[in-house]
């Protein structure tokens, strides 16, 4: 019987940007001894500089709308100011179905 060997690993997309993002975070510091690399570098921060705020100026509303979902709920209740939790209508609405799953013990 011939000795089994395992199967190798498939290289999958999480692994190729870890391995990228090491080898530009390790490769970055090196680039700045090349002689004329600071103008090369400003010159392609002016051209792509813009495109990238576009990009992030369509985002950031979706970002703004998901934060205050999160965002803590102050009440103020007779003279006490009350925080509620964020989610919290989710977790009592789990809580409402589980216990219509689940019966009661009698």
């Amino acid at each position: 019987m011939p000795p089994r060997v395992p199967q190798a690993r498939t290289f999958t997309r999480s692994t190729g940007v870890v391995v990228g993002l090491a080898g530009t975070a390790s490769a970055a510091p090196l680039l700045f001894f090349i002689p004329g690399f600071e103008e090369r570098l400003a010159a392609q921060a002016a051209k792509w500089g813009p495109r990238w705020n576009r990009g992030f100026a369509k985002m950031e509303p979706r970002f703004e709308r998901g934060l205050e979902r999160m965002k803590f709920e102050t009440r103020i209740e007779g003279g006490v100011k009350r925080v509620e939790p964020p989610l919290k209508r989710a977790a009592l609405a789990i809580d409402r179905n589980i216990k219509k799953v689940v019966p009661k013990k009698e």
